[in-house]
């Protein structure tokens, strides 16, 4: 995951190099709420178990001691290119490269044999997205040539790369390895659909919020076994947005 951020952030030095080109970047932090929802556990030994009314929690920021720690939060990091260039008056399309990293928090569920003491997604249910992308200018003025203020709203789709920590029927997996590059797994596809509003307070920096519904199932190892989770998220976001080239 550490590589994805680092591809993230080269993109842009790559595209620079056309006199052309027309790139974005979009940092937010943020919150989501999921919706009561369910989890699938196969362990080895057991019968299939399907919990119903599962709760998770966010939890969008811990204590952090250093900087690297701040990986840990829930953040999304965005870089978008519009091929044919900003036309000051239409809708201008592009493409995006989106990293998403949410987190969940096993709460509670109807589980009477008691089979999860524990379970998180808190390295992250990491979205890795390709967007499709339209923006529209309002308040053209000399000063701010693409918009006062820009309208977004986009649609993508990528996979989704977990980093689980269980406890299930007593038997733990991954504890260890968080903070780590190992435990990760690639535990599917992902979708969101989006809008986001942009304020320009110079012409090439706005401030940015974003709602955005994201869906995945992601199914991910425990020991001895699997789990699938589904998640219908919400999210609320605000941040930064970058256009180095205006």
């Amino acid at each position: 995951m550490h590589r994805c951020r680092r591809l993230l952030f080269l993109v842009p030095l790559l595209l620079a190099g056309s006199a052309h080109a027309d790139f974005t970047i979009d940092f937010h932090l943020g919150n989501s709420v999921k919706p009561p929802t369910r989890l699938e556990i196969s362990q080895a030994g057991y019968e299939d178990v399907e919990i119903s009314n599962v709760r998770y929690e966010t939890r969008p920021w811990l204590p952090n001691t250093n900087l690297a720690n701040f990986t840990q939060n829930y953040y999304d990091l965005r870089v978008g290119y519009y091929p044919f260039g900003a036309d000051a008056r239409t809708i201008d399309l592009g493409f995006e490269l989106e990293l998403l990293h949410d987190k969940a928090y096993y709460e509670s569920g109807d589980d009477p044999d008691d089979v999860v003491q524990h379970f998180e997604l808190s390295d992250g249910v990491n979205y890795l997205l390709i967007n499709a992308v339209g923006r529209y200018p309002i308040g053209i003025t000399d000063q701010f040539p693409h918009g006062r203020a820009q309208v977004l709203v986009r649609a993508g789709m990528g996979v989704v790369v977990t980093a689980p920590a269980s406890t299930i029927r007593g038997q733990s997996l991954g504890h260890d390895l968080h903070g780590t590059y190992r435990g990760y797994d690639l535990a599917g596809p992902g979708f969101q659909v989006a809008a986001q509003a942009r304020q320009f307070i110079l012409p090439w920096l706005a401030i940015s919020t974003e709602g955005k519904y994201t869906y995945s199932s992601p199914k991910q190892y425990i020991a001895g076994g699997t789990a699938r989770t589904y998640l219908p998220t919400l999210h609320l976001n605000v941040g930064l947005s970058f256009v180095p080239g205006w």
